[in-house]
């Protein structure tokens, strides 16, 4: 328990604590008895802002200890769905050669694993497609997405969501105009009725 939360916190909040990684690796066995939780809370402290040579040996451990011929199906989905998730908040940890062996694993008997594999690709095809192989990497005609460069961050130009108040907004003043036109209608009517009578008195004069 104090080691998730330790590592959601420095997740959430990007904080830098670098032995963290390798007190977390010294843990990840197969053998280990909650090596899933490990493997997430070591998937959840990871964030952009870590440098890539600190991740990626962790990695590397993950894709040794889990991702082997000898493994059964079950642990090897489980190894590669770690390293997905950690390259999802660090992709530069990723180097071409692992990706390229990784994906190797698409054709894998076991559909756990290929399924695995094939959402690992997927990801480096949103993410940096250079480092998949030309067969891996899509259509032809896709855009080619390039390398991400180590601190860089995307500038938003509006606050995600807020067309969602201006919406809301139209729709409130939409309905105080209906209670609006509701509560002058008996009115009128009120004021015509009271006119007919004058109307009458009026013509037997």
């Amino acid at each position: 328990m104090v080691m998730q939360l330790i590592a959601r916190v420095v997740g959430i909040h990007e904080l830098f604590l670098f032995n963290l990684y390798p007190y977390l690796q010294k843990y990840m066995n197969y053998s280990q008895g909650h090596c899933t939780k490990i493997l997430a809370a070591a998937a959840q402290a990871c964030h952009q802002l870590v440098p890539p040579d600190t991740i990626e040996p962790m990695i590397r451990h993950i894709a040794n200890t889990f991702i082997s011929d000898h493994q059964t199906g079950e642990v090897m989905a489980v190894g590669i769905n770690a390293v997905r998730e950690i390259c999802v908040r660090c992709p530069l940890a990723m180097s071409k050669d692992l990706l390229q062996d990784l994906a190797l694993y698409k054709k894998h008997t076991d559909k756990s694993v290929s399924t695995a594999a094939r959402s690992l690709i997927s990801l480096f095809r949103s993410l940096n497609r250079t480092l998949l192989a030309k067969v891996d990497q899509g259509k032809p005609g896709e855009d080619v997405v390039g390398a991400i460069e180590y601190g860089a961050t995307t500038a938003m130009e509006s606050i995600p969501g807020i067309e969602f108040l201006n919406d809301s907004s139209e729709e409130e003043e939409e309905g105080k105009e209906d209670e609006g036109n509701e509560n002058t209608e008996p009115g009128m009517k009120r004021k015509r009725l009271s006119s007919l009578p004058q109307t009458r008195e009026n013509d037997r004069e």
